[in-house]
């Protein structure tokens, strides 16, 4: 038995991958889901497959269901993908019957504080459905199927000019615009360095040349991946095998260094890196820099801390059933929530401004003498 939608016949049942144990997908047949309210359900016309999809074949996490474990409980990974909406939950007239829309993973709860402030990445009830928590692909039912359910807040419209295969990485392109926006923004005719020519590096390039930055830098390893970066918009390129990624770009830039740096590469010493780029790039700051010189040096260290925290992507090192936190949360609260005021002996920032007041009171008792 199939019902009638306008013009799309909906499928009583429909083929899905979901998983068993760890690295076992199997292909079965499971019920087209229906949308609730503020929900439309969204045939799948294509998907992308992201490393974080296979991350959670094999290890579980960061996919949280009903906060444990997602295998052997039927549930479908997947969540990059794109699609026809064919079905409108109650209320909903967001959206209409036959638009092409690509999706975000996170609808979050909409009701503890972190959802209520806006940073539904980091839902504290994150993996708990009885809470209303919705990730596709991560707490709630993905993309490799034939349908899926979406939240309206988690759909865009897909302009006619873009295909289906582009469209799924929408998402991806929004993680490295999301890292550019917590940076400060960009204003047309700053420079820019990219560490990394992974799919979100890449996307990275893209959004800030189509910002308007000048020039932008791309390094990584891989030659077929910096030929990608030109493709999509990088001035200069820089291969780290053969040419130190911070004299490169002092060299690019006049040793005058660079406004922004993304980084997307995940390597040990990309952090350090990137902070010596943006203090002018020049061989006279240190190679390796203190914590507190991460923190404070420049705006991109502060910017990364925070997509540390709020990375959608990120996988929760613990959870705490019971206890509503996900591992980024938990992460957050161990973290020195001020790491701009703390000092090597570990003064807070109220310490330092109660010096900060008594010089000044010296001074002033002195000048008052004098």
């Amino acid at each position: 038995m199939a019902s009638q939608t306008n013009a799309f016949t909906i499928p009583k049942t429909m083929k899905a991958w979901v998983l068993g144990g760890p690295d076992e997908l199997s292909l079965v047949d499971k019920p087209v889901p229906e949308p609730g309210r503020a929900e439309v359900l969204v045939r799948i016309d294509a998907i992308a497959v992201c490393a974080t999809d296979i991350e959670i074949i094999k290890h579980g996490l960061p996919a949280i269901i009903d906060g444990g474990s997602p295998f052997n409980k039927g549930f479908t990974p997947g969540h990059e993908y794109m699609g026809t909406v064919v079905k409108l939950g109650p209320t909903v007239d967001e959206f209409e019957i036959g638009d092409r829309i690509t999706v975000e993973v996170h609808a979050g709860c909409g009701r503890c504080q972190r959802c209520r402030e806006g940073m539904y990445t980091s839902c504290l009830n994150y993996g708990y459905r009885e809470k209303g928590h919705r990730a596709n692909g991560f707490s709630t039912d993905g993309g490799f199927a034939e349908y899926a359910v979406n939240s309206v807040n988690t759909m865009v419209h897909v302009p006619d000019d873009m295909s289906d295969e582009e469209a799924t990485l929408v998402v991806t392109a929004g993680t490295a615009m999301y890292g550019l926006d917590v940076m400060g923004g960009i204003i047309a005719g700053e420079p820019v360095v990219v560490l990394g020519p992974g799919p979100i590096g890449l996307m990275g390039v893209g959004v800030a040349k189509a910002l308007g930055a000048s020039p932008v830098i791309l390094t990584g390893t891989r030659e077929r991946r910096l030929e990608m970066g030109k493709r999509l918009g990088a001035d200069h390129v820089v291969d780290v095998t053969k040419e130190d990624a911070v004299a490169a770009v002092a060299r690019l830039t006049g040793g005058k260094g660079v406004h922004y740096v993304l980084e997307c590469s995940g390597a040990p010493n990309a952090l350090n890196e990137a902070a010596r780029m943006v203090n002018r790039g020049g061989p006279h700051l240190p190679r390796r820099l203190s914590r507190r010189a991460r923190a404070g040096r420049s705006r991109l260290s502060r910017a990364q801390q925070h997509l540390r925290v709020r990375h959608p992507r990120r996988r929760p090192e613990r959870h705490a059933p019971g206890g509503g936190l996900d591992g980024p949360e938990a992460f957050r609260r161990q973290a020195d929530p001020h790491p701009h005021f703390r000092t090597r002996r570990g003064a807070d920032r109220h310490q330092i401004r109660a010096r900060a007041d008594r010089r000044r009171d010296q001074s002033g008792r002195e000048n008052a003498r004098g």
